[in-house]
């Protein structure tokens, strides 16, 4: 089993494959991620990271071009007009290597993540006490 420690060391495995300036910037948004969502936990999934707290809150990937920070659905639906400006595959926040990452809007999808989970597993909760 991969304790939390060994999912960041290939988190930072990971990181490594990137120039710096990429890794500088994938670096400063799970900065900023650890900031809004302070028990988050970094991984791997899907080889690419992620960072979960009570479920997936969002996925981060680079490209040769680009940086894709990549949404829950209802984060995608809530924050629909603010996405339009970057240009990405349905559910993914997406820009150039050359632009600044919009730790604003971030902030928000991430804790509007973090609200979403801990609603659904309270949810969970109720339902299994309705059970017993």
């Amino acid at each position: 089993m991969k304790t939390q420690n060994s999912a960041l060391s290939s988190v930072v495995d990971h990181l490594k494959g990137f120039p710096e300036g990429v890794q500088a910037t994938l670096r400063g948004i799970g900065a900023l991620l650890k900031g809004v969502a302070p028990g988050a936990q970094e991984r791997l999934s899907y080889r690419i990271p992620s960072n979960s707290l009570g479920g997936a809150l969002v996925y981060l990937a680079a490209f040769k071009n680009h940086i894709s920070f990549q949404l829950r659905t209802k984060a995608v639906a809530s924050f629909k007009n603010e996405l339009a400006k970057y240009r990405g595959a349905k559910g993914s926040l997406r820009f150039s290597l050359d632009e600044s990452a919009p730790s604003g809007l971030m902030r928000r999808i991430i804790a509007f993540g973090e609200k979403e989970n801990s609603r659904a597993m309270k949810e969970a909760r109720k339902s299994v006490e309705d059970r017993s």
